[in-house]
């Protein structure tokens, strides 16, 4: 009898391809300096951005709390050298108690939307442009604190003692509400002008 057959992902075979994954028990070794600065640049975005408050748990009656861990990317080029190393303080948006009631949509192009505007954009020789916002679901629209209010664990690359935590005054990287904040916020700008 056969065994059954998981259904992971397959590592890519090709260096191009591997381009966003995430990284190895080598790459965290062979990185492990670049990454530590990576990491302090998350803690770093997560103040500058002004995220969170900090509050001490043991004072509070915590309604909604939600972990976070550490998602460590390799960037390559196109042709598979190393660029850089990337770090992510990802919160677990499963954890959310208030996440089945939130506005979760964000607006994007479908594909046959997006490859209309490629052949628009062909036809009338139009040049295409590329940007990438960095941190851009830290930057988004403010919580009403009156309505939601969650207390994330913070990295220990932070710096505090584990009964400190974040009140997040803004949604983060993993909450189910972070692409609806970011857009929001981009709505908002994009009609004031």
């Amino acid at each position: 009898m056969p065994k059954p057959t998981t259904h992971s992902k397959p590592r890519p075979k090709n260096r191009k391809l591997a381009a966003r994954r995430e990284a190895s028990t080598s790459d965290r070794r062979q990185y492990a300096k670049q990454f530590v600065e990576a990491k302090q640049a998350e803690v770093q975005s997560w103040k500058h951005n002004q995220v969170y408050e900090l509050v001490d748990m043991r004072k509070l009656k915590v309604q909604n709390y939600v972990t976070g861990r550490w998602v460590l990317t390799v960037k390559r080029n196109k042709d598979g050298t190393f660029e850089k190393c990337k770090a992510r303080w990802v919160l677990r948006g499963f954890q959310d108690k208030e996440g089945e009631w939130l506005q979760t949509d964000s607006p994007t192009t479908t594909r046959p939307g997006f490859r209309l505007q490629l052949q628009s954009a062909t036809n009338n020789d139009w040049d295409l442009y590329h940007i990438d916002l960095k941190t851009a679901f830290l930057q988004g629209e403010a919580y009403d604190m009156a309505n939601r209010e969650i207390i994330c664990q913070l990295p220990p690359e932070a710096g505090y003692a584990p009964h400190i935590g974040a009140k997040l005054l803004k949604s983060a990287y993993g909450l189910k509400d972070a692409p609806r904040k970011w857009w929001n916020r981009l709505d908002q700008q994009l009609q004031s002008y």
